[in-house]
């Protein structure tokens, strides 16, 4: 026989959005095993997600990253723009403060990245620790959700520690960021000023990010990864529709722009 448990809040504020599963009990009783439903909407590309997923989970260690990135694809260069307008932002910001966003805990940092001629990054926080280390990027999938404003990318990223590097700067990133904490996952909200220099940076307009990562990419006990992909992309699909949406039961078309893999 088999019985659902609904894993998801229900709530608009996106942090308990979880793939509802079935408990599937043999004759014995005595064997259970977890199968996640996937919506038919997402159904066209959940494996490859998934694959992905796993892949990335496996290859991370403890210098990984997965994450999400809510922004627009441009088809004609396939490049992905995750600048959103500040209207977006601070609707999604408010979705996410909400008192029934069901997050366990929420921070704030901020830090001044500096990066060099090799590719280096230095990441200095407000306390003044700083730490070196060299962004590899691993993969990449774009998506569209039907009828949603915004496109997705998800990333598998390597941040490798490094020694300082003796050599010119190329550019100069400030950056506040609001954190929330909801089991598997961090939705950051950052606010951004660039420019090839300190004082050019302070001198631009700022620039608005939101992003979902994966703190721990393992599945919870009797679930696998076809549960972590769908989960990763309900979240996604709330921050890529206007006032949100639960993606349980009214999950969007989802259609591949692009798939990048780099052996870098």
């Amino acid at each position: 026989m088999a019985d659902k448990i609904d894993l998801s809040t229900g709530r608009d504020g996106g942090g308990g959005r979880e793939a509802t599963c079935t408990t599937t009990t043999t004759k014995t009783a005595e064997q259970k095993h977890m199968v996640c439903e996937v919506p038919a909407a997402y159904s066209a590309h959940i494996d490859a997600v998934a694959e992905w997923f796993e892949r990335a989970a496996t290859l991370s260690g403890e210098h990984g990253e997965i994450e999400a990135k809510v922004g627009r694809y441009d088809p004609e260069t396939k490049t992905f723009d995750s600048v959103v307008d500040a209207e977006w932002f601070v609707g999604k910001l408010q979705q996410c403060m909400a008192p029934d966003a069901a997050f366990e805990r929420s921070e704030e940092e901020t830090t001044t990245s500096v990066a060099f001629e090799s590719r280096v990054r230095a990441i200095k926080k407000a306390d003044g620790t700083a730490t070196f280390v060299r962004k590899l990027r691993k993969s990449h999938l774009d998506f569209r959700f039907e009828g949603c404003a915004l496109n997705a990318r998800l990333s598998h990223n390597l941040e490798l520690p490094c020694e300082a590097p003796c050599e010119a700067t190329t550019w100069v990133r400030l950056r506040r960021r609001k954190s929330f904490y909801y089991k598997n996952w961090r939705y950051d909200f950052s606010w951004i000023f660039e420019g090839e220099t300190y004082q050019q940076a302070k001198a631009q307009p700022v620039k608005y990010e939101i992003e979902i990562e994966c703190i721990d990419p393992t599945p919870p006990p009797g679930l696998d990864y076809r549960y972590m992909a769908t989960t990763f992309l309900m979240k996604v699909q709330d921050m890529c529709t206007p006032a949100g949406t639960d993606a349980a039961i009214d999950a969007h078309k989802l259609t591949l722009l692009r798939r990048k893999e780099r052996a870098n």
